[in-house]
């Protein structure tokens, strides 16, 4: 037994006392048996024609779950911060013209606010945000009182207790479909590994790149290449 302290100094299995707090959770896109879940589209939305014609590509290859980046935090002023408010018309025009579910990421109420009104079904907290509990605190308290479904990506940094203490941010907001992204051993909690965005010589605006795979791995090898010096690696779909 891993032998922890509770904030009350009561002594607790930790595993125990995790899967019982997030008990009743349910995914926040569940998976049909046998077959994986895929979130897929552009990292970023560029523009109305790059953001369609990637959703009508993926929508053909049988992809239910389509997302792009609406907001883009970036290191320093000056890059490309994404259309914001912009691609929320694009994202209601593929779930009208496609079908599919739509996904975006949000960093603060004011994004949580313009995403549900705009009918978009599935957020995500990015990994800076997961870092921030005041920012992760915020956004939970913008979500209290909706049936949204949250994904919830590893912080930037590798602080396992980080992640969790976003989880139980927005389950205590009273949010109950909720999935974590990549990965997380312990806990009884729908997971949803994450490969990183693809990068490749050939790729174009209209290359999606995967947000969250659902999947037994086994049977959905891809030729892997290296993303960064620090060893990541990126997939590319051969759809």
């Amino acid at each position: 037994m891993k032998e922890t302290v509770d904030t009350h100094g009561d002594i607790h299995d930790k595993d125990t006392c995790l899967r019982e707090e997030f008990d009743g959770i349910i995914p926040a896109v569940p998976a049909t048996e046998g077959s994986p879940v895929v979130i897929a589209g552009p990292c970023s939305a560029e523009s109305r024609e790059q953001t369609l014609s990637c959703a009508k590509l993926l929508s053909k290859a049988g992809i239910k779950i389509f997302r792009a980046g609406l907001w883009k935090p970036r290191t320093r002023p000056g890059c490309f911060e994404g259309c914001g408010e912009t691609g929320l018309q694009w994202l209601a025009e593929v779930k009208e013209t496609t079908g599919m579910l739509t996904a975006t990421e949000v960093a603060s109420p004011r994004h949580v606010e313009l995403a549900l009104a705009s009918g978009v079904d599935i957020l995500w907290l990015g990994a800076r945000t997961t870092t921030n509990p005041f920012a992760v605190q915020e956004i939970a308290e913008a979500l209290h009182g909706t049936d949204a479904a949250i994904l919830v990506k590893n912080p930037a940094n590798p602080d396992l207790d980080l992640w969790i203490g976003a989880l139980q941010r927005i389950h205590n907001a009273g949010i109950s479909r909720i999935s974590a992204v990549p990965w997380l051993q312990f806990l009884r909690q729908p997971i949803l590994p994450k490969p990183a965005p693809m990068a490749y010589p050939h790729r174009t605006p209209q290359a999606p790149a995967i947000i969250a795979v659902y999947m037994r791995p086994k049977p959905y090898r891809r030729e892997a290449r290296p993303y960064n010096a620090a060893g990541t690696t990126s997939l590319r779909p051969r759809i």
